[in-house]
């Protein structure tokens, strides 16, 4: 690389790579001599102007990437939209077990509570199935559904994993036999099994599609086994209760109730089998495994299936406790002593819905596509558009 020595501003912009060295014929004493000169090659070229693209002229683009199904295109649109109004940490249009919903918020909902584990910053994640991304808050989560098999005992399963907050935490759930060399195979696939494992076994839970979680606050089949707490399990030190409000335009609590497999054979309901092995779209069901609870609280004790939630805002193990004993239960422990939220980096403040969703096309509440031009909108508070919201309005 040439150096130029020296301060002047010639020397500067020389050491700047802005000039690059040309030769020239010039005369001397009447003779032709070859010199070199230091020219600046974009000194006459024109500047391209931009011209700022309309609202107008942006929405027929993105309408006709649509039309055309050139989705890498309107993903980039919307992507390149995103930063341009400073939301640069914009949802992703989903993760392996939910998307965000982009259709109009549920009609009815209802509120229940949820354990999650959460992260160094206090962001919560699924317990069991594709549970390794952290999930956002305060926007309605669409279920996806999941890679399940068929056992030798005809019933559907779904492999569990450990979570990537908790490496002690291991797997959760029953082991189940590995059918055949087929399904083997794609457990390895997906991730679920190692590399030429041979196993003949998986941890697995049963199929029941769609957000899980219950109307009081604890999980007494899962966590950590102690035999001296009051369940047989304690809650894993960075597991935490949340209040979530579920989708409840549809009810599929009959539906569930009353399908043939849910029957004994004098007719009556066998609750434990009152499961659905499809997703409850738009809509929950409740689902019961201990009627012992039931009985004790009134009621209470009712698991929920849901197609989609929101999380809320975590719970205060003296929250939980409180619940609890009102109902006549004992509190649910927790692992190494008392939970603490703001140990756990919990601060309440993060509001997901503000940074908008990445999903390349969103709907009006008619159906209709909404224009690219009103989406990452500040002053709306529509997670389709744009969301400014605080969380006591909720």
């Amino acid at each position: 690389m040439l150096v130029i020595k020296g301060t002047s501003d010639v020397a500067k912009a020389i050491n700047r790579s802005k000039l690059v060295r040309q030769q020239k014929q010039v005369i001397r004493n009447g003779k032709a001599v070859t010199t070199y000169v230091w020219v600046n090659p974009d000194k006459n070229k024109t500047k391209v102007s931009r011209k700022k693209i309309t609202d107008e002229e942006l929405d027929a683009a993105y309408f006709n990437a649509i039309k055309s199904g050139n989705i890498d295109l309107v993903q980039k649109m919307v992507k390149d939209r995103a930063v341009e109004k400073g939301f640069k940490d914009a949802i992703p249009e989903q993760g392996n077990g939910y998307k965000i919903r982009i259709t109009q918020p549920p009609k009815k909902t209802k509120t229940y509570y949820k354990c999650f584990y959460v992260d160094s910053k206090g962001q919560p994640s699924a317990l069991f199935v594709d549970n390794n991304a952290a999930l956002p808050t305060n926007v309605w989560l669409t279920a996806n559904d999941t890679y399940h098999f068929q056992a030798e005992n005809g019933n559907m399963y779904v492999p569990t994993m450990g979570n990537a907050t908790n490496k002690d935490a291991g797997k959760t759930g029953v082991s189940i036999k590995i059918p055949d060399e087929k399904t083997r195979n794609e457990l390895i696939k997906r991730g679920y099994l190692p590399v030429g494992s041979k196993a003949k076994t998986i941890t697995c839970v049963a199929y029941r599609p769609g957000w899980h979680g219950g109307d009081l606050p604890f999980f007494p089949q899962g966590g950590k086994k102690d035999n001296n707490s009051n369940y047989g399990n304690v809650h894993r030190w960075n597991q935490v209760i949340f209040e979530i409000e579920v989708d409840a335009d549809k009810d599929y609590t009959e539906e569930a109730r009353n399908q043939p497999k849910a029957r004994n054979k004098d007719g009556s309901l066998n609750e434990k089998k009152a499961d659905l092995q499809y997703m409850p779209e738009n809509g929950m069901y409740e689902y019961t495994t201990n009627p012992t609870v039931k009985a004790q609280t009134g009621g209470k004790g009712n698991w929920v299936i849901t197609g989609a939630i929101k999380i809320k805002r975590a719970l205060s193990q003296k929250e939980c406790d409180d619940i609890l004993k009102n109902y006549g239960m004992k509190p649910q422990e927790w692992e190494g002593g008392e939970m603490s939220l703001d140990k756990l980096g919990y601060t309440g403040t993060e509001l997901s819905a503000a940074r908008k969703t990445l999903a390349p096309i969103t709907y009006e509440d008619d159906g209709t596509i909404i224009p690219l031009s009103q989406r990452f909108n500040k002053a709306s508070d529509d997670i389709r558009k744009s969301l400014l919201f605080k969380l006591n309005a909720q």
